[in-house]
């Protein structure tokens, strides 16, 4: 079990605004949400689960980055993602998400990847998270 019941978004946004700077994008890319898949509804972006955490869209020819993300988390949230990271083989590395705040930190630079290396697929995208966890903290 995590250490914190739930984790606020807006508790941590100027290191998390430090981190979008840090990879090139202002405060404006993170959009703190309700509901992600309420968000994906209202902007017309196919959503599928309930309960996602953040998604991100990216237009990699203009360099344009939207974020958005739950405005707060769980430590059960945290707990069901890291379950899906450890089926795409991320056993040592899951060592490492053991605060929320580091499991915030890692979701948020998840998101982040898309626009820096310029993927949606999931393990590129955590794969390049756990490299850059430590440059940043939340």
């Amino acid at each position: 079990m995590l250490d914190a019941p739930v984790i606020r978004v807006a508790d941590h946004r100027e290191a998390i605004n430090r981190v979008l700077a840090h990879y090139g994008l202002g405060p404006d890319a993170l959009e703190v949400v309700p509901s992600v898949f309420d968000w994906c509804k209202t902007n017309g972006v196919p959503g599928d689960h309930i309960g996602r955490m953040a998604i991100c869209l990216c237009n990699w020819e203009t360099g344009a980055c939207r974020i958005a993300m739950r405005e707060q988390f769980s430590g059960t949230d945290f707990e069901n993602a890291n379950a899906a990271m450890l089926v795409r083989g991320f056993r040592d590395e899951l060592d490492r998400l053991n605060t929320s705040e580091n499991c915030l930190l890692h979701l948020l630079l998840h998101e982040v990847a898309c626009h820096v290396i310029k993927s949606t697929e999931q393990v590129p995208r955590d794969t390049w998270a756990f490299a850059e966890l430590d440059k940043h903290d939340i």
